[in-house]
């Protein structure tokens, strides 16, 4: 079930089954299903995993990249892998996207720009939306 007003990046991945361990310690072949309950005023930003086990309340923003897999409490921002809370949020409080941006190289623990596709850090230094990059490069 998820909650009014919530929004979920793209390529995000909500897993509802999951395989067991057995008594000798084999997984078990047959997967068991769970729904993941999504609260309200919920933003889960692009490319977070939220597996089968979480549970996240009303009022809670997920920065992209993380992976959730336990009980996020309302009224947080949570970050990382695995995601923890790294602030608190008034209820009618919406962080900017700036502000999610520059905690996701915290939650990766990379202390710089997140990396690319291809493993590349973009330079801050250069404008990424200029139309001038274009010209440059006899376009």
């Amino acid at each position: 079930m998820i909650g009014d007003d919530t929004a979920i990046g793209v390529q995000t991945l909500i897993v509802t089954s999951n395989h067991g361990i057995d008594g000798a310690g084999d997984w078990d072949r047959t997967a068991s299903g769970r729904a993941v309950p999504i609260g309200e005023r919920v933003w889960i930003g692009a490319r977070t995993m939220v597996f089968s086990s979480a549970v996240i309340k009303d009022y809670v923003e997920v920065a992209a990249d993380a992976v959730v897999a336990g009980h996020l409490r309302s009224g947080g921002l949570y970050a990382g892998v695995p995601a923890r809370r790294v602030r608190d949020l008034r209820p009618a409080e919406s962080a900017s996207v700036a502000d999610v941006a520059a905690l996701v190289p915290v939650a990766i623990g990379a202390g710089g720009p997140a990396p690319g596709p291809a493993g590349d850090v973009p330079d801050p230094s250069v404008d990424q939306n200029s139309s001038n990059q274009i010209d440059s490069l006899g376009a």
